[in-house]
């Protein structure tokens, strides 16, 4: 072979080392997917059998395990008795991580159970557990959320803190609202409160003007012994403000202020209080040690 033609084969191989290379760098191997049952089916059907090395592998999901978007797949091989089962989601803290993130995806994007059941049916998708199973995981990503929401508020106020020496404190915050639909008629709303030094939130305060079991016994005779019973029990009311929603907004800025005072009084550890001053936008931080 003359000189010429191999150092075209030398350059042509590492052409393809580096295609490889580079493409080996773009694969992820973590993450969700959509993937089509039927495209799997005939990517295994290409493999050989571990054991008897034929082209004889079957693939496919297990009806009778599956458990909401959690998934049990077989693959067996129609030559002899080698299969495999898998579960297409990790298990973490006692449940599968798949359904913890679509009951999240699905709160943040303001959609419930029957949002979550419609996409299904669209995308073509197994049916979703039972509602209460729904509902549960709902709370405990909502004690999870506020775990981490209350730690971070934590840390933002430590951070207003350090960048002024003096006891009390004065700095400028925006306080904002936002409402779950667009209009003024949203029946849910929450209200941050952001400073303009750092812009990290600082306290948050969600309200709502809906409660479903008001909606339920409303319906009763108000006269009625059981309203009067349901009425004494009904001491937790989703429905925390009446009013319209954009009277939300100046509503939960006063209920930062009082509950930051309120926190200020009850205790004796280091602690960040703010004051409202509507008129200049300006929020006085105290620390009480």
């Amino acid at each position: 072979m003359s000189s010429r033609k191999i150092q075209r084969t030398r350059e042509l191989f590492s052409t393809v080392e580096q295609y490889s290379n580079a493409a080996m760098d773009d694969i992820c191997d973590e993450g969700y997917r959509f993937i089509d049952i039927n495209v799997l089916s005939k990517v295994f059907s290409m493999l050989p059998c571990p054991d008897c090395l034929s082209h004889s592998l079957v693939f496919g999901d297990i009806l009778k395990k599956k458990i909401g978007f959690a998934s049990f797949l077989l693959l067996s091989c129609k030559s002899c008795a080698w299969s495999h089962e898998f579960c297409t989601s990790d298990v973490k803290q006692g449940g599968f991580e798949v359904k913890k993130r679509v009951v999240y995806a699905m709160r943040n994007i303001g959609q419930g159970y029957s949002g979550a059941k419609k996409f299904c049916s669209v995308m073509n998708m197994p049916n979703l557990p039972t509602k209460n199973n729904y509902l549960k995981l709902s709370k405990v990503l909502k004690s999870a959320a506020f775990n981490v929401a209350t730690e971070s508020m934590d840390r933002a106020s430590q951070e207003v803190k350090s960048c002024f020496n003096t006891g009390i404190t004065e700095c400028a915050v925006s306080v904002d609202g936002c409402w779950q639909k667009r209009g003024y008629v949203s029946m849910n709303g929450c209200v941050a409160v952001i400073s303009i030094d750092t812009g990290c939130v600082l306290d948050v305060e969600p309200m709502s003007r809906f409660c479903k079991e008001c909606q339920v016994h409303d319906k009763l005779d108000i006269a009625s012994v059981e309203y009067k019973q349901w009425k004494a029990e009904h001491s937790n009311c989703k429905a925390d403000f009446k009013g319209s929603a954009p009277a939300m907004e100046p509503e939960g800025a006063d209920r930062i202020f009082k509950r930051s005072v309120e926190s200020m009084a009850s205790t004796t550890q280091s602690i960040l209080v703010v004051e409202i001053v509507r008129a200049s936008s300006v929020y006085r931080i105290h620390t009480k040690i």
